[in-house]
């Protein structure tokens, strides 16, 4: 389902192309695209300038910076709170205390049987 883009955003790109010279158009175009979070649409505009006009630097660059800022915005939101927090050392700590048991149960064992053998020795009687 297609998301209606803003009359405020594509009345300023309007405005942007009519002065496509005056980079404060270009920052404010820029800041609506973030508030209403048409990156993607804005980056499109751009990317069309830029295959009309493959000479103009302002196109490219303002491309350019949009990528930037969708970057931004995308790894500065707050995860959902439906996603589940990722444990990058989960398997590597399980693994870990696995062994630290193992080693524990098998000195354990060895423990008796070495009680075992000395407690079987000491049985034993001695002839002169």
């Amino acid at each position: 389902m297609a998301t209606a883009i803003p009359t405020e955003l594509t009345t300023a790109w309007q405005h942007a192309l009519e002065h496509w010279n005056q980079p404060t158009l270009h920052d404010t175009l820029l800041g609506l695209a973030a508030k209403h979070t048409q990156f993607a649409w804005l980056a499109a505009r751009y990317k069309d300038a830029t295959r009309s006009n493959p000479a103009d630097p302002i196109a490219s660059h303002r491309l350019l910076r949009v990528q930037r800022a969708a970057a931004i915005v995308t790894f500065a939101m707050p995860r959902e709170s439906g996603e589940p927090m990722k444990k990058p050392y989960r398997g590597a700590t399980m693994m870990l205390v696995g062994a630290v048991l193992a080693v524990g149960f098998a000195l354990f064992l060895t423990n008796n049987k070495v009680q075992e053998h000395h407690e079987q020795r000491s049985l034993v009687t001695r002839h002169p």
